[in-house]
């Protein structure tokens, strides 16, 4: 036995020194980009951005031009080239942009990303005050900060939650606040796609919302209603107004793909995990037959007599939340549980590395890993309970240095997972703010 605890102790010990390691290695070299080198970025993916049908406001760059000395860019992230626009809306401003410092391993941009030096790694969703500490620097060398506060795409085209931490920083900063978004981008890349659509041309627009006086100025709570006025936005409304019109660029590829890895459960069955998009242009359930089809304005009919459906994403999904709700409402102790593989990040290769496979659960207490080489592993979500997802694909944890990827055999499953953590910890763990 206490030959077991010695080796338990060092195994410890070794993992603590990796952990340490691993932050000097991770730890970007920050450099202040120059005028010359920033501005053939931004000319470059301006260019690349009106070649997606995504142009600057004239309007934004007038006022932005106006604002002196460095901002704090709060971005609203409707899909994966939201800096393009806020990089042209702000075209005076030299930008610092804070990342998921899971793209530090993702394949073909993670060189790309280290070389550059004003690309600033996070821990999301939990305290990371060596990101804090690069923004200071660079906002104190004159450049500005971009970030996307509800830390992740939107998942259904509705604005997310703006943490108390944007808060706090925007008040430690003592900079202006600008709020940056591209309406209709949900719908030019749906979250559930995995490339860009052609369409409408859409325009990217930033404004000022908060003045550096007004930061000084104002309470914490005063700076909140501001900001959380301002992420309020719903793609799906915004799409009925307008009525913008994308499709998929390759005629082989049909608009319902990928559609099954957010809206995977049947309105009519009820059956999770059960729609399937992969067998043609429409999306069929696996258990009773529902059909549905989707057109180029985002709009969700019915194929045939008897079938049942919500007419948009945003209504879908809130049935899948209500229904996973009642669940949970019903159950003395809810859970979850599917089967993963677990990728941890690789130092020595800036990329993901299968070391396991096992069983994930998810239950009021957090997550749970019980794998050949990992057992018990647990994460918990009485702090926060968002998660880092690709639907269809994976979901990713923080813990210290070390970075968890657990790629999901059911394809709808990211997705449930997901809203299980938001609902579990609403109900578990949630103090509600004055």
């Amino acid at each position: 036995m206490g030959k077991q605890k010695s080796i338990e102790k060092q195994q410890k010990t070794d993992s603590n020194i990796s952990s340490k390691q691993s932050n000097r290695r991770t730890r970007p070299k920050y450099k202040i980009p120059t005028k010359f080198s920033y501005g053939f970025w931004r000319i470059f993916l301006t260019v690349w951005a009106r070649l997606l049908n995504i142009s600057p406001d004239k309007e934004s760059i007038i006022q932005m031009n106006n604002i002196e000395g460095p901002v704090l860019a709060l971005g609203a992230h409707v899909n994966g080239i939201d800096f393009a626009g806020m990089m042209a809306t702000l075209k005076n401003k030299r930008i610092a942009f804070v990342v998921s410092a899971s793209l530090f391993y993702e394949k073909f941009i993670s060189g790309f990303v280290r070389f550059l030096g004003n690309i600033i790694p996070k821990k999301q969703f939990s305290a990371d005050f060596e990101c804090i500490k690069a923004m200071k620097f660079f906002i104190d060398n004159g450049i500005s900060i971009g970030i996307y506060p509800e830390g992740r795409v939107s998942i259904d085209g509705k604005s997310g939650d703006v943490a108390d931490s944007t808060i706090k920083l925007i008040k430690y900063l003592g900079v202006p606040v600008v709020f940056s978004y591209t309406p209709g981008g949900y719908l030019q890349r749906p979250r559930y796609a995995n490339k860009m659509r052609k369409g409408n041309r859409l325009y990217s627009y930033s404004k000022l919302i908060l003045s550096k006086e007004q930061v000084q100025q104002m309470e914490i709570s005063e700076i909140r209603e501001v900001v959380r006025e301002a992420f309020c936005y719903n793609e799906m409304e915004y799409q009925e107004k307008h009525q913008l019109s994308f499709i998929p660029k390759s005629r082989k590829v049909s608009l319902t793909y990928g559609l099954d890895f957010l809206l995977h459960q049947c309105p009519k069955c009820l059956a999770e995990c059960s729609m399937d998009a992969t067998s043609g242009p429409e999306m069929r359930c696996k258990k009773c037959g529902n059909t549905i089809s989707i057109d180029s304005f985002g709009h969700i009919s019915p194929v045939k007599d008897g079938d049942l459906c919500y007419d948009r994403i945003d209504k879908w999904y809130a049935f899948q939340r209500e229904s996973l709700l009642k669940k949970i409402e019903d159950s003395e102790n809810y859970s979850r549980s599917t089967k993963v593989d677990l990728l941890i990040n690789d130092e020595s290769k800036f990329a993901f590395e299968k070391v396991d496979s096992g069983i994930l659960t998810i239950d009021k207490n957090g997550f749970c890993f019980e794998g050949d080489v990992f057992q018990g592993l647990t994460i918990s979500i009485k702090e926060s309970p968002y998660i880092t997802v690709r639907l269809g694909k994976h979901i990713d944890f923080f813990v210290d240095y070390r970075i968890y990827r657990f790629i999901f055999e059911e394809k709808g499953e990211p997705a449930g997972f997901n809203l299980a953590a938001e609902l579990l910890h609403k109900k578990y763990h949630r103090i509600e703010k004055l």
